[in-house]
């Protein structure tokens, strides 16, 4: 739904191939999962800009609803005549650009006047083609030109080899320009661990961020939204439960502010609604000020006040950190601790049902039936509420499998509870009694281990490029081998992979 919200737009080089890499530094998160930082950004071939790009209220926009508040130039002295000037009515229009001057064209088209045109369009546009050994501001038109030495640190060598040197300038640089002109970042956190994206809903007015926990620990933080408003939602795309947020604070012009919690690999969708009946950005007066170790209210050393359920929060806590009723901490009441009847099929290799005294990895179990088994393992356990522990429908009550496996179903009394494939794997029951609960739990892992157990066996698969024999007739495997392959994708002896559920198991409220 909605438009993707991104502040640059890179300009891709007139080279063949064309190729979008972006500043080293504009990505964040690891090299198989990079992430965009605060100013989100995307690519646009020289194509697209010329035939589909427009200048309005000072953005550069696009037929398909995106905008951008800065164009940054490739750092390449040639340029065809037909994109400069292209890039001359966007910033006559009032479009904002990085970049310094090109100084000729890159194909013999009309040459040499086509050399002519772009330097002498060049020299106007940039006030010369010299540039300063800083950047620097200059007003075009309704627009505006940030050129100079300091923005490409390495400029290109060579046209014929692009992508072996930084084309753009880095991400500092970059951010700084934006501030300038007085945009803050549309996404910011403390800890650097939550990723974001962002779509907007023109129809609705309503903004969408979608935020993850790209660590494997939980994450208390305050992060900053600057498209928020103070209607605030939390949608969980797990469980579909949709919920207003409080304590949303106002920090001009950076936007909102929201403390968040998330468990690990955890992610939320943060979406801000537009209401006449709330007020828009502005300055809160609070009160506060600061002094050593303190925060005063009024001049009172304002106290630590956790809130009540169905109570905002009003106060500051002593510590200097903010207290929100928004992610409540659930108390465990009970660990179920076993023993644990757990049911392996023996058409996969499995011993049947066993007990287990305590929950453990199925790959470091010395039975071979369970440590090498790939597939469904069902465990049944009876419990009884705690003493004192009330059933409600005001006090839900969770269940919380700890570390999973990869995969689990719940049932409670014979009732559905859900299934559990992310963290935390939780889940809201529904159907408890204080006495002779009947919890079952099937769990799935992964069929590595099944395949590392199998190269036990003698090969049985593609020999010499022919199908088994016992495959095309149908017939029996001389073998005991459990699954068929065409490569040996692991070898007897790899390492095992994590299996079943390892808990630890419990009730939370």
């Amino acid at each position: 739904q909605g438009k993707p919200v991104a502040d640059v737009l890179y300009l891709i080089p007139e080279v063949a191939p064309q190729v979008f890499r972006p500043a080293t530094d504009a990505m964040d998160g690891t090299e198989f999962l990079p992430d965009k930082r605060g100013f989100s950004f995307d690519g646009c071939s020289p194509e697209a800009l010329m035939k589909l790009a427009e200048v309005e209220k000072g953005q550069i926009v696009f037929p398909g609803g995106a905008s951008y508040k800065l164009l940054v130039l490739p750092a390449f002295e040639t340029m065809t005549p037909e994109l400069l000037r292209k890039i001359e009515e966007l910033i006559r229009e009032g479009a904002t650009v990085i970049g310094n001057p090109p100084r000729r064209s890159p194909s013999l088209k009309n040459f040499p006047d086509c050399d002519l045109e772009v330097e002498g369009l060049a020299k106007n546009m940039w006030g010369g083609l010299e540039k300063p050994q800083l950047a620097e501001e200059r007003i075009y038109g309704k627009g505006k030109i940030f050129w100079g030495g300091g923005l490409n640190p390495e400029v290109v060598k060579s046209d014929s080899d692009p992508l072996q040197a930084r084309l753009y300038p880095d991400y500092q640089t970059t951010a700084g320009i934006l501030e300038k002109i007085g945009l803050s970042p549309d996404f910011s956190c403390s800890s650097g661990k939550i990723r974001y994206t962002h779509r907007s809903l023109t129809e609705t007015e309503e903004e969408i961020y979608f935020i993850s926990n790209r660590s494997g620990e939980s994450v208390d933080d305050v992060c900053t939204f600057r498209d928020g408003s103070l209607l605030t939602e939390l949608w969980d795309p797990l469980s579909g439960e949709r919920r207003p947020l409080d304590g949303t604070q106002v920090v001009a012009p950076a936007g909102v502010r929201l403390e968040i919690r998330l468990e690990p690999e955890q992610s939320f969708f943060i979406v801000f609604k537009k209401d006449s009946s709330v007020a828009g950005p502005h300055n809160l007066s609070t009160g506060i000020s600061s002094a050593p170790g303190n925060a005063m209210k009024d001049g009172t050393t304002a106290k630590k006040k956790t809130a009540a359920k169905n109570q905002s929060l009003d106060q500051i806590a002593g510590s200097g950190q903010f207290v929100f009723k928004n992610f409540p901490e659930r108390q465990a009441i009970l660990t179920l601790e076993g023993p644990w009847k757990v049911k392996f099929d023996p058409a996969w290799g499995g011993p049947g049902e066993v007990v287990f005294e305590e929950l453990l990895d199925w790959a470091i179990h010395p039975d071979d039936g369970i440590r090498y088994y790939s597939g469904t393992g069902g465990y049944t356990v009876e419990f009884d509420l705690p003493e004192g522990v009330e059933i409600s429908r005001k006090d839900a009550l969770y269940l919380d499998l700890g570390e999973v496996f990869c995969l689990a179903r719940v049932k409670l009394n014979g009732r559905e509870q859900g299934i559990v494939w992310a963290k935390p794997a939780r889940v809201r029951l529904t159907g408890i009694k204080k006495r002779g609960n009947h919890l079952e739990i099937e769990v799935a892992n992964l069929w590595i281990n099944r395949l590392i157990g199998d190269e036990n066996q003698p090969w049985d698969g593609v020999f010499n490029g022919q199908w088994p024999e016992w495959l095309l007739t149908g017939s029996p495997r001389a073998t005991r081998r459990l699954t068929f392959t065409t490569h040996h994708f692991y070898r007897q002896g790899d390492p095992l992979v994590l299996s079943g559920l390892l808990g630890p198991v419990r009730l939370l409220k």
